[in-house]
């Protein structure tokens, strides 16, 4: 029946079912479980109130019966369960315990252990069959716990609830469910939840617990347990959604809830089963397909496919064709699952308008699945409107989108069928729109390429113009700042350095009368003492002196060796003069080139005279004078040391002497220091350390004189006439 509404076409088709309903006519008051032997070729029905167990022969294309033996002769045996094991033995549980079918006799028939005693419970009813990877065969029971048989089918084990054992059994009824997980251990679904045996340690335990109390879903019922192919366990709770379990770590767990947000038809789960594609299968007011992988829901229903709606108290069973089976009282619902959905689902997606800046924009062919937009800078306000056909359950239709080049991935819309995009910048964008039928996304996309173009500021040209402009700009700022800033320093560093050139060549013009002044002095002391022959030798090397210190006084720097050549002549004369009263000596670093480094002509001489007249000769015994010469980083240190009377005592005689007057030569040689400094932007000083012994008594005076590190390279770069 077609309906046309304001909505659009509606199709009703009530005679519609995707499931086909099946009526065996078997000797059964209600089906309760399905099992397909593959290697016999039999399709196993059981159910309560039953002759005996039916099953189908696909060779035979006929139905069939297998009868119990004469003990088992009862008007209400039920059978829950079957299971071919790896040994090629049948086994049943039933309400009159375990039971397995005789291939002599072709009989059910009650199984015995080693001790002769039959494998019964206290209720008799047994639920479920599971042989695990060990060969050991699992029984699930509904008020006696749990039944192991080992894999020789010899021994028996019983496991319960102990209360004085933590790593026993829970307390629990309804044991429906058994799994084998990756590792080999076996999970129990129950009515008060789950719990794990683990073989290598033989006891019980459960891992989800402490998850489960924190979010309020202790002692629910687990009505199915089921793993995907990446080893994760699934658990269907009641009246909470399905559960899954991660082990990351042995013993670290990661859980995540699906309920009715991700495509739930109902919180209420039940059994669960896995087809051959990996796909989860489970009871749900109908049931649903879960995709473990795309984590996605598809649900059939009565609105869907199903002739009945499932709950609790069916169940569900997919053999290795991925064959679907469903219990419905006496008869049962299948559907191969590659059928499911045919004749259903989206036959197109579809554009259905474009709005910019609240303006339609006119789409010639909706049934395109690519559009190409091309905007003004100021059309940056767009809203897409998107629509899937689909003819039957559209409400199943859920859609995502990606705008490339401003989304980072894929956002789900849900079923809201635009989306806008507002204030977006120029540039170029591609829209994706993909739909949804069921969980399954459709191939068809919809792709929209968007360029918004910029204002022409905004354009590569322009900004690429701007930019070599700014460049150009910044470099002719810099250039000619740079050449005012070297012209500037040019002349001022010219003016500075004939300032101080002219600076030293006054000091050492007053350096060398002051010299000269004092050697007089000392021969005239000669003279008037009578001391002819000293006077001659005095003479002699004062000669030799001044014809050094003249020779030097030409010149604005000496070699080190020069220097050194007239400080010894002038140290011999002052020990004429004071009558070998003193010793000296004086050491020159091996390092230094005494020929290359180039020093200011009697630039130490002041302090060597200073320390023998004011320190030495005042001494009652025989003095020492030591002159050390060394590099010292970028400067030249001399080190001057007499074992004088002090600078304290010899303030003391020059005022019982009448004599405060300074020495001329120390002040010049300050200020031809300081000049120095100027010239080489160095800080060359000079520092005098007075000397004491352990009694705080002066031992003698130290003087150490600092000025640049400067050799004839140095002066020929600076093109300085040291001539």
């Amino acid at each position: 029946m077609w309906l046309l509404t304001n909505n659009g076409i509606s199709i009703a088709d009530p005679n519609y079912r995707s499931f086909t309903k099946v009526y065996p006519r078997l000797p059964i008051s209600y089906i309760s479980g399905f099992y397909r032997d593959t290697i016999d070729r039999r399709f196993y029905i059981s159910g309560l109130n039953c002759k005996g167990l039916s099953y189908w022969d696909e060779d035979k294309q006929s139905w069939n019966i297998i009868y119990p033996a004469k003990d088992l002769l009862y008007d209400d045996l039920s059978i829950y369960s079957v299971l071919r094991d790896s040994r090629g033995t049948t086994w049943i549980n039933s309400n009159k315990g375990l039971l397995y079918i005789n291939k002599l006799t072709n009989l059910i028939t009650r199984f015995f252990d080693s001790a002769g005693d039959p494998v019964i419970g206290k209720d008799t009813l047994f639920f479920t069959l599971m042989e695990d990877s060990r060969e050991n065969l699992w029984i699930g029971t509904r008020f006696d716990g749990i039944i192991m048989l080992d894999s020789a089918r010899s021994e028996v084990f019983y496991f319960k609830h102990d209360l004085n054992d933590p790593n026993s059994l829970i307390a629990s009824r309804d044991f429906k469910v058994i799994r084998e997980d990756q590792q080999g251990r076996i999970w129990f679904g129950s009515y008060n939840g789950v719990v794990v045996f683990d073989h290598e340690k033989n006891h019980f335990f459960n891992p989800v617990s402490e998850y489960l109390t924190k979010n309020g879903m202790n002692n629910k019922v687990v009505w199915g347990l089921e793993t995907d192919t990446l080893g994760r366990m699934y658990l269907s709770i009641d009246d909470e959604g399905l559960l899954r379990i991660t082990e990351n770590e042995p013993g670290k767990y990661d859980f995540k809830l699906f309920h009715l947000d991700h495509g739930l038809n109902d919180l209420n789960l039940f059994e669960m089963d896995r087809d051959p594609f990996g796909n989860i299968w489970i009871i749900n007011e109908g049931i649903c397909c879960f995709n473990p992988y795309l984590e996605t829901f598809k649900v059939f229903d009565t609105r869907n496919g199903l002739h009945e709606n499932k709950n609790w108290n069916n169940t569900i069973y997919i053999d290795s064709e991925g064959n679907l089976f469903l219990d419905e009282g006496r008869g049962y619902e299948s559907i191969n699952i590659k059928d499911i959905g045919s004749g259903l689902g989206i036959t197109n997606l579809l554009l259905e308008y474009i709005e910019v800046n609240g303006e339609f924009r006119q789409i010639f062919d909706r049934s395109r699945h690519t559009e190409v937009l091309i905007l003004k800078p100021q059309e940056n306000d767009i809203e897409f409107s998107y629509k899937a056909i689909c003819f039957g359950d559209h409400d199943q239709v859920k859609y995502k989108y990606w705008m490339e080049g401003y989304d980072k991935e894929w956002k789900l819309a849900g079923s809201e069928t635009s989306v806008r995009y507002t204030n977006l910048s120029p540039g170029k964008y591609i829209l994706y729109v993909k739909a949804a039928y069921r969980g399954i996304w459709e191939d068809q996309t919809i792709i929209i390429s968007i360029t918004i173009k910029p204002y022409f500021w905004q354009t590569w040209w322009f900004i690429t113009l701007a930019i070599l402009f700014l460049i150009g700009l910044i470099a002719a700022i810099v250039k000619w700042r740079s050449f005012q800033i070297r012209r500037k320093e040019r002349l001022k560093s010219g003016i500075q350095k004939k300032l101080a050139e002219l600076e030293m060549e006054a000091l050492r013009a007053q350096m060398n009368p002051h010299f000269i002044f004092n050697s007089l002095n000392s021969i005239n002391n000669f003279i008037l003492k009578n001391e002819s022959e000293q006077a001659s030798d005095f003479l002699v090397k004062f000669s030799r002196l001044v014809r050094q210190v003249l020779n030097n006084s030409k010149n604005k720097y000496v070699t080190l060796s020069d220097e050194i050549t007239a400080l010894n002549l002038y140290l011999e004369l002052e020990q004429l003069r004071f009558e070998y009263q003193f010793d000296y000596e004086i050491n020159c670093d091996e390092g230094l080139d005494q020929d290359l480094v180039m020093v200011p002509p009697l630039i130490i001489q002041p302090y060597v005279e200073n320390a023998i007249w004011h320190g030495l000769m005042h001494k009652d015994d025989k003095g020492a004078l030591s002159i050390l010469i060394q590099r010292e980083s970028e400067l030249l240190r001399f080190e001057i040391t007499d074992d004088g009377i002090g600078r304290e005592k010899s303030k003391e005689y020059k005022s019982q002497f009448g004599s405060e007057k300074k020495s001329m030569g120390l002040s010049i040689t300050k200020d031809r220091i300081s000049v120095l400094n100027r010239l080489y932007n160095l800080e060359a000083d000079m520092k005098i350390i007075d000397l004491y012994d352990e009694d705080k008594k002066a031992v003698g005076t130290r003087v150490i004189v600092k000025i640049p590190h400067i050799t004839k390279q140095d002066l020929s770069h600076e093109n300085i006439d040291h001539r």
